[in-house]
């Protein structure tokens, strides 16, 4: 019984760790997507000097000035409304054992 427990746990720490990999690949693929593909068509290697600062060329200004800045505040704003729901249902399953405890 002792080894299946330990077994069962050791499983699930695997299976957390590969999906929080897995959503952090998501989330970097995302970024990336988000900062290459607009109205103007980029190059990578002009998304990748503009992200170091190396250059002067028109699509670097792009970058920076617009996509960036519209990418850093999606990705604020999702987390935000993630903890948002977290606090939402953390309230509701305490409001819901209250109110629990109130009928017996």
């Amino acid at each position: 019984m002792h080894i299946n427990n330990r077994l069962e746990k050791q499983s699930r720490t695997w299976l957390l760790l590969f999906l929080f990999s897995a959503t952090f690949v998501l989330l970097v693929v995302g970024i990336l997507c988000s900062l290459k593909w607009g109205a103007a068509p980029i190059s990578w290697q002009a998304l990748y000097e503009a992200l170091t600062y190396n250059g002067q060329e028109k699509s670097h200004l792009y970058i920076q000035t617009l996509r960036l800045p519209r990418t850093i505040t999606a990705f604020m704003v999702g987390i935000q409304l993630a903890l948002a729901r977290l606090l939402t249902q953390l309230v509701d399953k305490k409001s819901a054992r209250f109110s629990a405890r109130i009928r017996n």
